[in-house]
Parts: structure tokens; C-alpha cells; sequence
């Protein structure tokens, strides 16, 4: 469940609106320690701009 919690796209949620409080600077620090492949944040990225 931590693992949901600190990256939404799991639970189905590609876009963080309006701040980016919730999951931005977790999300940035998970990718930075090498928990969490760069490729998972694309995929979210190119599945939002082809909506």
C-alpha cells in the first residue's frame, strides 16, 4: 500500500492537479534513489498528452 501512496499511477491516476502536494516531490525522490524506473513516468506522460 505504500507503494500506491507514493506513486499513483497504479491506483489510475496519471495527473496531479492543480499543486502536485500529494505525489510530486515523492514521486521525483523515488526516480532520483533508482526505486522507481524513469520509464513509469513517461508512460503516465504520454498516455496524458494523447487524451
Amino acid at each position: 500500500m505504500a507503494r500506491l501512496r507514493s506513486w499513483p499511477s497504479p491506483a489510475g491516476i496519471d495527473v496531479e492537479l492543480p499543486s502536485g502536494d500529494a505525489y510530486l516531490e515523492p514521486l521525483a525522490a523515488r526516480v532520483r534513489a533508482g526505486e522507481l524506473d524513469e520509464s513509469w513516468v513517461d508512460r503516465a506522460l504520454l498516455r496524458v498528452l494523447r487524451q
